[in-house]
């Protein structure tokens, strides 16, 4: 009947597993995306206005490596900044104004 996908049954017992948790997989990762807040979801971008969640140090990390991002979370909040030139390890610093 189904000897098309592999003649043994025991390999396509496998395959048919495979394929489930595969699918159920990529199904938790989807649901996990849409329903996990901002702050604690490591593939949306950071979000300066909500509390620091689980992903905020690793979102912050990925920022240092995109000065434009990073300026553009910055005017999202309205947070008013002096672009100055760069100290020490960083290649864009920036001073915050009060």
């Amino acid at each position: 009947m189904a000897d098309w996908i592999h003649p043994n049954r025991h390999v396509r017992k496998l395959i048919g597993m495979g394929l489930v948790t595969i699918s159920l997989a990529w199904l938790g990762g989807i649901t996990f995306y849409w329903l996990a807040p901002p702050q604690h979801n490591p593939l949306k971008p950071i979000e300066l206005s909500t509390p620091p969640g689980v992903f905020t140090g690793f979102k912050l990390d990925r920022l240092a490596q995109n000065p434009q991002g990073c300026f553009a979370a910055l005017d999202k909040i309205g947070v008013a900044y002096t672009q100055s030139s760069a100290k020490g390890r960083s290649r864009n610093a920036i001073s915050a104004m009060r």
